[in-house]
């Protein structure tokens, strides 16, 4: 019986009446900072957060999310409702002391979603069990389908900064996208007040970050734009991140792809770097001009930069 917990659903104002018991026994994931229960309330299927320390900061970022949501948050296919992001709806209220120890959210489908990778690695899709997803035309889905949902943050001074495959969830066939672990993101709340993110990605940090060296805290829209950038090459070129190369022989390459990043090394521009050639897997040839381009202008910039130091 310890493990089951009553909770009521409540506002950032509000405790509210409604009550919901939850079996924390009965989790469908654990991490350092919380434990995500399935529960069902009037035939709606959601998950509940439950913090295992609610902070008051921790709250107050949870409270800044309720207030301003983006607008889309699902989206409806064939009369099927998908979440887009696990976004906050409702406090969660511990019944006999009253105070917040969780959120609820709507329940992202773990059965018929897929981490992103699983849609560019060779390996992964085979377990997809359809050879379609590997068409083209379902990684450009994916990818304008991430880019809105991305988009929509941005207008309100969201932004994800922990942006990799693994926080990105994809439906088979569909291809509607769910990012996940939402309340690490770094928020605004309708004040102006920002509660900034905590972690960031290797393989997916900004070069001006890295140069920089650039508190996590201090990251914004630029460190979604290239993570994002980075994803989108990994979706088009088999899983290759754009700073996987070959270097030139008696040039040591840096460890990372983010030092590469912050180096300029492309390999895989339209003008080719002195200093690294690309992977031979790679299939960027066939891309078309301009999205090459553009790829060029996500990855390509620092180049420049680093000629002119030397």
């Amino acid at each position: 019986m310890n493990n089951l917990l009553k909770l009521k659903l409540g506002t950032p104002v509000d405790q509210g009446s409604e009550t919901v018991t939850v079996d924390i026994s009965n989790s469908i994931g654990t991490g350092a900072q919380a434990k995500v229960i399935a529960l069902e309330i009037g035939g709606e299927k959601f998950a509940a957060k439950i913090f295992h320390n609610a902070t008051s900061q921790v709250v107050q970022k949870i409270i800044a999310m309720i207030e301003n949501p983006p607008s889309n948050l699902s989206t409806s296919i064939d009369g099927v409702e998908y979440p887009q992001l696990s976004w906050p709806l409702r406090l969660l209220y511990d019944s006999f002391s009253g105070l917040v120890v969780g959120y609820l959210m709507k329940l992202v489908d773990l059965k018929n979603s897929f981490t992103l990778d699983f849609f560019y690695d060779h390996n992964l899709r085979k377990k997809l069990s359809s050879p379609e997803e590997g068409a083209l035309s379902c990684r450009l889905d994916i990818a304008r389908n991430l880019s809105a949902v991305v988009s929509d943050l941005h207008r309100l001074g969201h932004y994800c900064i922990d942006f990799k495959p693994q926080n990105i969830r994809v439906f088979k066939s569909i291809h509607v996208v769910t990012l996940i672990d939402c309340d690490g993101f770094s928020v605004l709340d309708k004040a102006g007040i920002r509660y900034p993110a905590q972690l960031v990605s290797t393989d997916y940090i900004a070069p001006e970050a890295t140069n920089g060296h650039l508190p996590i805290e201090s990251l914004s829209e630029q460190q979604d734009l290239y993570a994002l950038a980075v994803i989108i090459f990994q979706l088009l070129n088999q899983g290759l991140h754009p700073f996987q190369g070959i270097p030139t022989p008696s040039y040591n390459l840096p460890a990372t792809n983010d030092e590469k990043a912050a180096r300029g090394l492309y390999p895989y521009g339209k003008t080719r770097h002195p200093l690294i050639s690309p992977n031979p897997q790679s299939i960027h040839r066939f891309f078309d001009n301009g999205i090459r381009e553009l790829f060029d202008k996500a990855f390509a910039y620092t180049s420049s930069l680093m000629h002119h130091r030397h």
